[in-house]
């Protein structure tokens, strides 16, 4: 006897289905699709729903991005006004700082002569030039050579007498 392959096998089972059978199976097969059918209308409505929302929050994160970008431009552009703002004074505070640095050391190298030369400052203290009680108004000066030294210069004027008062 002759061995039979599987595919003749299985045509020759296909051949001993029934009518009512195959109708049977048409019918499962029917139902199965109509089933999947309304399956898949749920599904590809609710993906497109996800779209419209992600198109929606597309735009909304779009305009929002706008938004925050012009916002960081109006802000940075008025930091970098207000920089150059406080650049300038500063300037302005440091060229002062100079100025009072030179002072005091003007009038501290002037103390120190002054001790040295047995003057007792404290002694002297009312009559130093810049004291309010003081009749002379008291100037200072104070210049940078070239050389890097400083050239402290004071001036003491008799303060003027105002009308009606006297001193």
């Amino acid at each position: 006897m002759q061995k039979k392959t599987k595919k003749a096998l299985r045509n020759k089972n296909t051949e001993h289905i029934s009518n009512e059978q195959y109708d049977k199976l048409l019918t499962i097969i029917f139902e199965r699709i109509k089933a999947d059918e309304t399956c898949f209308k749920k599904l590809v409505s609710d993906i497109e729903k996800k779209n419209e929302r992600i198109d929606f929050l597309d735009d909304y994160v779009e305009n929002e991005i706008g938004k925050l970008n012009k916002l960081i431009e109006d802000r940075t552009l008025e930091y970098k006004k207000a920089n150059v703002h406080l650049v300038d004074i500063n300037a302005d505070l440091q060229k002062k700082n100079i100025e009072i640095t030179r002072a005091y050391n003007g009038l501290a190298m002037m103390g120190k002569f002054a001790v040295e030369n047995g003057i007792d400052i404290k002694k002297h203290n009312r009559e130093l030039p810049e004291h309010p009680l003081n009749k002379y108004k008291f100037e200072q000066k104070h210049e940078v050579l070239e050389s890097g030294q400083t050239k402290s210069t004071y001036q003491l004027t008799p303060k003027k007498k105002k009308k009606g008062k006297d001193e």
